[in-house]
C-alpha cells in the first residue's frame, strides 16, 4: 500500500473515532509499521485547512483550528455555560496541580469539592484516571480540544502557577 492511501485510511479513521481521540499504539499496529512520517505529512496538509492533528498522551486527533473557535460557536449557536465559582476554581486546580485525588483538590481548596468534581465528570470537563484503587482527576481531551491546545503545560503561566499549587 503505498503511503498516500495510508494517509487517507489514517484521515479516515481519525474523522470517524467515536470520541475524537486514536490510540498511536492501535494505529502502529493496525499498520505494523512506524507510521511517524505519514502523521507529520496530515499536519503538513493540514497548515491550509480549517483542521490540525493534535497529540496527547499517547493518542491523536484531527480537531478544528482554535482560530475559528468563535465562528463554530456561532454557526452552531453554542451558548457558553456559566459554571459557579467552585466549578472554576476545581477547574483551575486540576488544570494547574492535576492530575490529582479529590483529596488533593480539597486541601488545596479547603473545602469538599466531591459534588462539584462529580459535576464536572458528568459534564465532561474532568477525566477520571485510576491508580491503586485511587481516582486522579485531569482535565478531559474534550475540555483540551474546547479551551484550544492540547496539553494543561499551553496554559498561561504554567510552570509557575503548577510550582505554588504543588507548595500549598
Amino acid at each position: 500500500m503505498e503511503q498516500s492511501e495510508k494517509r487517507k485510511i489514517i484521515e479516515a479513521i481519525l474523522f470517524s473515532a467515536p470520541n475524537g481521540f486514536v490510540s498511536l499504539d492501535h494505529l502502529k499496529q493496525f499498520f505494523q509499521e512506524d507510521i511517524t512520517n505519514i502523521l507529520e505529512e496530515i499536519k503538513t496538509h493540514s497548515a491550509d485547512h480549517g483542521y490540525t492533528l493534535i497529540e496527547r498522551n499517547g493518542k491523536i486527533a484531527l480537531v478544528t483550528r482554535k482560530e475559528y473557535a468563535e465562528i463554530l460557536k456561532n454557526f452552531w449557536g453554542i451558548e457558553e455555560k456559566e459554571f459557579s465559582q467552585a466549578s472554576l476554581e476545581v477547574l483551575a486546580v486540576v488544570a494547574y496541580a492535576g492530575p490529582m485525588s479529590l483529596s488533593e483538590i480539597n486541601k488545596i481548596r479547603g473545602v469538599n469539592s466531591s459534588y462539584v468534581v462529580n459535576r464536572l465528570v458528568l459534564r465532561g470537563l474532568l477525566a477520571v484516571e485510576k491508580k491503586n484503587e485511587r481516582r486522579y482527576y485531569r482535565l478531559s481531551p474534550e475540555f483540551l480540544n474546547f479551551l484550544g491546545i492540547t496539553n494543561e503545560s499551553e496554559l498561561p503561566d504554567y510552570e509557575n502557577i503548577r510550582k505554588d499549587l504543588k507548595k500549598s
